[in-house]
């Protein structure tokens, strides 16, 4: 594999990453568990819960390339988009002590009697899931479909919680996952493990409380230079001064280290470890009895080892503190419907530029008809601004000139900096014929609106061979059947 390769490789997992979910849920395209799963079947103090998924379908563009054939002088530029037929099949184990469902059967007898009833003090839930998709063509240049090309995820999970709603609880969570993820003809292996827990301590009934948490990220790649891990400490404080609403109190401090020294591939040179603090204050509660309501402000900074530390204001600027912040609304105006709007601003760590800053608006409404049909629709736009790219200011000048022109008449970007809009629109059913077995469906368009590219150099180094532009659309059409208990 050569340069470009692994850049193109790193870069494109970036992307990636945005678009797809860091671990795999039960099922992949069911988000809410409580949907995803059946009553289970009880083993003494246990439940298991097996469930199998498969879905068949269509995506126009399964490798998100730019659909660009283009050159400029001496320069290649060649992302053919390849419309895919795609099969998925998705199963699941898991085991759990007895769930909700159960407990409450049997708690509804001991409140008749007037006691209260806790959940137990240990719960435990763990257990595998998966998916292995098949596409009927393979990246590339648009010559070679073959046989097609086979993508897979794995997910391992468990989670624990004692003393649950006491004065004093523990959580811990533990997670092992692979992904594989294809980009510019290669198929590179994403392995990710997290470790963490958190405790509470609060008054009797909750009023005020307090979290102390923290959580271990490790991540490797197949090819590229992003491998890494980070230490996530988290501090809360809650004050439930109504009967639903909360006052609240938060602040994150992650510490993120690369660790590619002694690889031999130096050339991503702008990777630098940092440390990042957020820290918010906000109010979560009801505005009447179907309307509730967040809102949160504070103030994020990013600290690097070489001490840089900037201001972002503008596009021109390099991204190291930032207002950060959420509001949402959630409408419920029976036990059948829900909608939700929300937006989100973040400053986190990014593969290209080391920073990013986020502004996610999202919105969703789900109708349950006749307690077998559930809608879901879905929006999100999200806008990222990213860092200054070291790597790339320094290909820049190997060009000789500052703006390129594509055959279909559109500009690329070669600056240092990137800006990305990301739109996906989702609409997705599910119809149950029983209590374990369902219909499913979706369909779901992805686009990224940048109009910036990656640049490459020659093997020498001399002079800029390669271009990758990023953007790119999607369109996703499936069918599908689950069996779940």
């Amino acid at each position: 594999m050569g340069t470009r390769d692994y850049l193109v490789l790193g870069m494109g997992l970036l992307v990636c990453s945005i678009m797809v979910p860091h671990s795999v849920a039960a099922q992949a395209w069911l988000a809410d568990r409580n949907r995803a799963e059946g009553p289970g079947i009880r083993l003494g103090d246990f439940e298991l819960h097996p469930g199998i998924g498969a879905e068949a379908g269509f995506e126009s563009n399964p490798f998100l390339e730019s659909d660009i054939v283009a050159t400029d002088g001496n320069l290649i530029v060649s992302e053919a988009v390849k419309p895919s037929a795609v099969v998925r099949v998705s199963p699941h184990l898991y085991i759990s002590t007895i769930g909700e469902e159960r407990r409450e059967a049997g708690a509804l007898a001991r409140e008749e009697s007037g006691r209260k009833v806790l959940p137990p003090p240990f719960a435990f839930r763990g257990g595998v899931s998966g998916s292995l998709q098949w596409f009927g063509v393979g990246p590339g240049d648009g010559n070679d479909n073959g046989l097609g090309q086979t993508r897979w995820l794995g997910n391992l999970d468990l989670s624990e919680d004692i003393l649950a709603e006491r004065p004093f609880s523990a959580h811990f969570n533990q997670e092992a996952n692979v992904s594989q993820l294809p980009v510019q003809g290669q198929q590179s292996n994403h392995y990710h493990l997290g470790l963490g827990g958190r405790m509470e301590l609060g008054t009797v009934g909750g009023l005020l409380r307090g979290r102390l948490g923290y959580q271990f990220n490790l991540d490797r790649f197949d090819a590229s230079q992003n491998n890494g891990y980070d230490h996530n400490i988290t501090q809360g404080l809650y004050w439930q001064f109504l009967p639903k609403t909360v006052l609240f109190q938060d602040t994150e401090i992650t510490f993120h280290s690369f660790d590619e020294t002694g690889t031999g591939f130096e050339l991503i040179a702008d990777k630098e470890n940092s440390t990042r603090v957020t820290t918010r204050v906000g109010l979560n509660g009801a505005v009447t009895r179907e309307l509730a309501a967040t809102l949160a402000l504070g103030y994020s900074v990013m600290l690097f080892e070489n001490g840089a530390l900037d201001t972002f204001d503008s596009l021109s600027d390099v991204e190291r503190q930032a207002l950060v912040g959420q509001l949402g609304l959630k409408w419920r105006p029976s036990p059948r419907a829900t909608a939700s709007l929300q937006y989100g601003r973040s400053l986190g760590s990014a593969l290209q530029g080391n920073t990013v800053v986020t502004d996610a608006f999202t919105a969703r409404t789900e109708v349950l008809l006749g307690g077998a049909l559930l809608l879901t629709a879905s929006g999100a736009l999200t806008f990222l601004d990213y860092g200054e790219d070291g790597q790339q200011a320094a290909f820049a000048p190997l060009l000789q000139t500052s703006d390129l022109t594509l055959l279909d008449g559109e500009g690329i970007d070669v600056g240092a900096f990137r800006s990305d809009t990301l739109l996906r629109l989702d609409f997705s059913g599910e119809y149950r014929f029983t209590n374990w077995f369902a219909l499913t469906g979706q369909v779901r368009y992805d686009t990224n609106l940048s109009d910036y590219a990656f640049l490459f150099p020659e093997t020498s180094g001399q002079s800029i061979r390669f271009a990758s532009p990023v953007g790119f659309s999607n369109v996703v059409a499936v069918l599908g059947l689950r069996a779940f208990l």
